[in-house]
This record gives C-alpha cells, structure tokens and sequence, in this order.
C-alpha cells in the first residue's frame, strides 16, 4: 500500500519552468517585439509617404489644369504680394493662397457671417471667405477638393498651429488660423512655394531668395509666403518646432534656427534647378524648379530637418549639384575648381522632403 500511495504520488506531480526558462522566453519576446515593430512603423511610413506623394501630384495635376484655363498659375494674390514683409507676421501661407484659386470660397467683400473670414498679406491686400463654401465651386474653385481629414485648420485646436507675431494685426491672424491648411499624410502642412516673375539673372543669392520683398529687387521666392508655418513651434499634428531647437535638437534649417546664409543655401537647393547649371556664377542656380513648388515635410514631419542627412552635413552647397574636383569626385566647400567636373544630382535626396513642381 505504501508503494502504490508513492508511485501515484510521483505520476501527478508537475515539473515547472525555471527562473532562468522564463527570462529566456521574455527575452526571446522582446526581440521578437523589437524586429517587428520597427517593420511595422516603416512599412506605415512608406505608404504614407506614397500616399503623400500622390497627393502632392494630384494638387500639381489641379494647379496645372488651372494654368490651362486661365494662362496663369492658381495663387489669388502674387508672390510679391505674399512676399510683402508685413505677411512675415501675419501667418497667411503659400498653399492657403493658391487654395483660393483651387479650391475657392471667395465671397463678395460685403458678406459677413459666422462662417465668413477676411484674409490676405497685407492690411491693404485681403479677400473674404465662406469657410463653408470652400470646395463646393459655389465660389470659384472646383479644381481641387482635398479631404476632410487632408483640410485642416492650423489653430492649435486640433493639429498645428500658426506663428502670430503682430498683435496689431489680431483678426487677419486668426483668420489665417481658422482657414484650412492642406496637410500631407503625416498631418503636416504642406507648403506651396511661388515663383516670383523676377526678369533680372541670378547674379546675388538676393536675386534667387529674399526673406520678404525689399521693395527694390525681386527674388524668385519670399520666405514670408511661408512665415507662419516656418515660424511656429507646434506644426503640425506632431507638434514639432520648425523655428526652435527642441528637446533633441531638432529643427528646419530653413526656419529661424539658423542664420540667413544657411537657410538661403538649403532654399536654394529645394527650390533651384538640380539639372541647369550657371555658366555664368556656378554657386547660384540659373533656373528654378517650378513656377509652383509643391513642398512635403516627409516622414520626419519637417522642412528640411537638421536631423536629416542632409541636416547634419557640414557644409552643403547648392554648386554641390553640378561640380565635383578631382579624380575622386571630392567636394570642396569653397566653389568648383579648376579641375572641376560637370555632373548632376539633387542634394534634395538627403532629406526625406517631398516634391512636386509645376511650370518648369
């Protein structure tokens, strides 16, 4: 009996995992967890940025269409107008300006209304819209309907918000808050860059790119069109800081954080012609990219982030893009020389921005 009582004993009993067992499992657990997730977030970031890029060929097939119909480029207002340095704190943006045209909501100047906002650059230089109206071709437009969830007002409510510098100016800029901004997949708004009918040669980087019109000579583009989102410290549905050095250092080197000499050399590389070279000046670009320059943060979701490959070179000279010296392609940082070869790439690639150009 004794004998039977101990060899029942000994087939019900169970043998448990050890201390050392379960860490291992844990362990293998966790890197399981680590391999897939990164996948999984960049598998994410790959179709939203083709997402994105169709969106940024859809508005240039629309801007495109407009020119067609019209003999010019969608944009209510010039690019001198939004390039006045007065719009440098109001916030009225670039993409806002040509929505006018593409998507309208431009109403007669005596409406008034709940729904009803009065924007522009400049004191002197506004229109009203019906916030409801936008899209609907009731008030012009009809070339391009974005989204609900791609129409998004940058009034820090929601996603983003805009930089307000001119207390005197108070209305406009809320206005230009509440007026929606296009934003691409990763909820940062897009930015439209418009070419200015500059005639002068790119002679000084003064004739390619100018923080606001001076009033004497003309850029190809203005970063004042563009202020209120390069200025602010929450863009976006990330909150980043375009203008200011956050927690990580992080920032666009075409904002504030930088000194004028850098951002005009990283614009000019966006927005010049990687394929035509200057013959006359080989540091300066000859020709733009577009007359509409479509303009995508990318997965980072920022302008050109100090981040980026690009971001973190030393040095990075639009002349980068055309000539190499020596047998060994090295680049210099002082210009081409003498035995400088002739090539073409686009120092765009260093970044994750995203591009589409209109009126070549």
């Amino acid at each position: 009996m004794i004998m039977q009582h101990t060899q029942k004993q000994h087939k019900t009993s169970r043998r448990g995992f050890s201390l050392i067992e379960l860490l291992v499992t844990m362990a293998v657990i966790a890197i399981v967890i680590a391999i897939i997730v990164p996948t999984l977030g960049g598998a994410r970031n790959t179709a939203k940025a083709a997402a994105t890029q169709s969106e940024l060929t859809a508005i240039g097939a629309a801007a495109q269409q407009y020119y067609t119909d019209t003999a010019r480029q969608p944009g209510y207002f010039t690019a001198r107008q939004m390039g006045d340095p007065a719009n440098d704190g109001r916030g009225f943006t670039g993409m806002q300006n040509v929505m006018l045209d593409l998507a309208g909501g431009i109403v007669d100047p005596a409406a008034s209304g709940m729904n009803i906002v009065e924007v522009g650059p400049t004191g002197d230089d506004m229109v009203k819209v019906d916030l409801t109206l936008i899209g609907t071709t009731e008030a012009g437009g009809g070339y391009y309907t974005p989204d609900e969830s791609r129409f998004v007002a940058q009034d820090g409510t929601g996603a983003g918000a805009m930089e307000r510098t001119v207390p005197s100016a108070w209305r406009a800029e809320n206005a230009h808050m509440a007026l929606p901004s296009v934003v691409d997949s990763f909820g940062t708004p897009i930015l439209a860059w418009q070419q200015d009918n500059a005639l002068q040669p790119v002679a000084e980087v003064e004739d390619f790119v100018q923080n606001s019109y001076s009033g004497d000579v003309a850029a190809r583009y203005y970063l004042a069109s563009n202020a209120g989102l390069l200025k602010t410290g929450q863009l976006g549905k990330r909150g980043k800081s375009a203008a200011l050095t956050t927690a990580n250092g992080e920032h666009s080197v075409i904002g504030d954080m930088v000194t004028d000499e850098k951002r005009f050399e990283y614009l000019m590389i966006l927005l010049g012609s990687p394929t035509v070279p200057n013959i006359n000046n080989g540091a300066l670009p000859s020709a733009t990219r577009g007359k509409l320059v479509f303009h995508s943060g990318g997965i980072d979701a920022i302008y050109m982030g100090s981040k980026e490959r690009g971001g973190r070179a030393s040095s990075l000279k639009f002349w980068q893009s055309f000539w190499s010296d020596g047998p060994d392609g090295t680049r210099l940082t002082d210009g081409p020389g003498p035995d400088a070869k002739v090539e073409s790439i686009d120092l765009l690639d260093q970044f994750d921005d995203m591009i589409e150009s209109v009126g070549n």
